[in-house]
C-alpha cells in the first residue's frame, strides 16, 4: 500500500509543470507604456474592429493609456476624435495595446492581474491573437480570450476560445461569477499546452478547451500568438452604452509569461 501511494504522489509531482518566467511587465516606469514591449494598435479603426464598436483607438500621443503608481491605465473617454485611418469621427476614445513582434509565444502560462471598469458600455479584454495567421484570417487561425467582461453584466467573467469550428456557436468557453470584479484586482491565468487551454481566475478553474486532434478547424493553436489588452466601448455584444460610465479605467498591475523549463 505504501509503495502504491508513493508512486501516485510521484506521478502527480511529475505532472506538475515547472514554469520559468520568460517575459513580463511590472509597470514600474511612469509614462507611456514601454515601446519595446507594447504597440498601440489603431489600424482596425478603419473597419470598427469587426464589432461595430463606438470608440476610436488612439496612438501613444493621445494618452488613453499610460503607466502610473505601478499600474497600466487604459482609459475610455467620451470625447470626439477623428481617426486618421478612415477620417471618421467618433464620440469615444480608448486604447488597444499588443505585444506583436515584441512578445510572441507558442504554449506557456500567461498571468495578468487586473481590475476591470464598471459601467454599462464598457468592454475590457485580455486576449491573444495569432502572429502569423498560418491557417488564414480570423477565425481560421484562432483567438484566445483569457478574460472578457461587459458592463451590463458586472459580475460575470468570460473565457472563450475561437476557431473555425467554434465560430458557429459564438465561441466555446465558460463563465464564472465574481462579485467584486469591478472593485478589486484579480489574477487571470491561462495555461496553454499542446493538448489543452486551461483558464483560471485567482487559481479557481473557469473552463478548459481540449484538442480533439482532428484538424486545425478545431485546434489552430499550434503556432505563436501575442497578447492584447484593450477597453472597447459598445459594439455588437455590449449594445447599450451609458455616457455616465465614462471616463472608465481598466487597470493592470502586471503581465507575466512563463514557459516550461
Amino acid at each position: 500500500m505504501k509503495a502504491i501511494l508513493f508512486f501516485m504522489i510521484a506521478a502527480v509531482l511529475h505532472a506538475t509543470p515547472s514554469w520559468k518566467l520568460v517575459w513580463s511587465d511590472e509597470f514600474s516606469k511612469p509614462g507611456i507604456p514601454d515601446s519595446s514591449k507594447w504597440e498601440f494598435d489603431t489600424e482596425g479603426n478603419e473597419w470598427d474592429w469587426g464589432n461595430n464598436e463606438l470608440q476610436n483607438y488612439t496612438s501613444a500621443q493621445e494618452r488613453n493609456a499610460w503607466v502610473e503608481n505601478g499600474k497600466l491605465i487604459i482609459e475610455a473617454r467620451q470625447e470626439e476624435y477623428t481617426a486618421p485611418e478612415d477620417d471618421e469621427t467618433k464620440e469615444y476614445t480608448s486604447a488597444r495595446l499588443r505585444t506583436m513582434n515584441n512578445g510572441d509565444w507558442l504554449y506557456g502560462k500567461f498571468e495578468v492581474r487586473a481590475k476591470v471598469p464598471a459601467g454599462v458600455g464598457t468592454w475590457p479584454a485580455i486576449w491573444m491573437l495569432p502572429t502569423d495567421e498560418v491557417y488564414g484570417g480570423w477565425p481560421h487561425s484562432g483567438e484566445i480570450d483569457m478574460m472578457e467582461a461587459i458592463g451590463s453584466e458586472p459580475t460575470t467573467h468570460y473565457s472563450t476560445v475561437w476557431s473555425t469550428k467554434t465560430e458557429d456557436t459564438d465561441g466555446e468557453g465558460g463563465t464564472i461569477e465574481v462579485l467584486d470584479m469591478n472593485s478589486a484586482f484579480h489574477t487571470y491565468t491561462m495555461e496553454w499546452y499542446p493538448d489543452s487551454l486551461c483558464f483560471n481566475i485567482d487559481s479557481k478553474p473557469v473552463t478548459t478547451y481540449r484538442n480533439d486532434h482532428t484538424d486545425e478547424s478545431q485546434w489552430p493553436f499550434d503556432s505563436r500568438f501575442h497578447l492584447l489588452l484593450n477597453l472597447a466601448v459598445g459594439g455588437d455584444w455590449e449594445t447599450e452604452v451609458s455616457p455616465s460610465s465614462f471616463p472608465a479605467r481598466f487597470e493592470i498591475e502586471y503581465v507575466r509569461v512563463y514557459q516550461q523549463e
